[in-house]
């Protein structure tokens, strides 16, 4: 299924699209504004097309799961270490924490290989089966693979890089994972960063969401 209505940036659609988004914006109560500008972002998606935001809700719900992983492997780690602080000696606890840092490591591979991996197949793919292509006539075997039709995404690049940044900063122990899917779901997916196009509602918006509205 393709797109509703795509909407450059740059057309009458997109600032209608916008002017209705911040009017509502402002008409609603605080504590709803934020799910009003995650249906907006999903909204602009879909415009482009409802099949390949497949891929945003994918990368969505595999990295919001690896923050939940690693956050709660931060807590125990610290819960163990207070709760035996008196009885383990330093290698044990050198030991133990290197352990925990292994296992926070694989967490942190395996979205990178989801989410990197996705973006490579999408981008590169039939950029690799041409180069095939060539090498297959050039040996003189007449054989080729045929390009396979995938629409690139709106926006995968920033989403994918956005997930990632996000999970790097739960790794390391600067937020403890957000545990609102929804609200992470807009964190992913906030439609302004396509086109950093500004508003009197969402100028400043973006740099104050993870204070704001995650990890609060």
């Amino acid at each position: 299924m393709g797109g509703i209505l795509k909407m450059s940036f740059t057309t009458l659609h997109f600032f209608l699209f916008l002017a209705m988004g911040v009017l509502i914006y402002y008409l609603l109560p605080k504590k709803l504004q934020w799910v009003w500008l995650l249906v907006l972002s999903y909204l602009y998606y879909f415009t482009f097309s409802i099949k390949t935001s497949v891929f945003l809700i994918f990368t969505t719900v595999v990295t919001y799961t690896g923050g939940i992983l690693l956050t709660r492997m931060n807590e125990s780690s610290k819960a163990y270490l207070a709760a035996n602080k008196e009885t383990l000696d330093r290698a044990a606890k050198k030991a133990y924490k290197e352990k925990v840092k292994k296992n926070k490591r694989r967490v942190v591979v395996a979205m990178l290989l989801l989410c990197f991996g996705l973006l490579g197949v999408v981008k590169y793919l039939n950029f690799v089966i041409e180069n095939i292509d060539a090498l297959v006539l050039a040996v003189g075997h007449g054989q080729y693979f045929e390009p396979v039709n995938i629409i690139l995404p709106l926006g995968i690049s920033f989403y994918t890089f956005q997930s990632i940044s996000y999970i790097i900063d739960v790794y390391q122990g600067k937020y403890s994972a957000e545990k609102n899917l929804f609200k992470y779901a807009l964190f992913v997916s906030f439609f302004r960063s396509c086109y950093r196009v500004q508003s009197a509602v969402l100028t400043g918006w973006r740099t104050s969401f993870m204070k704001d509205v995650l990890f609060r």
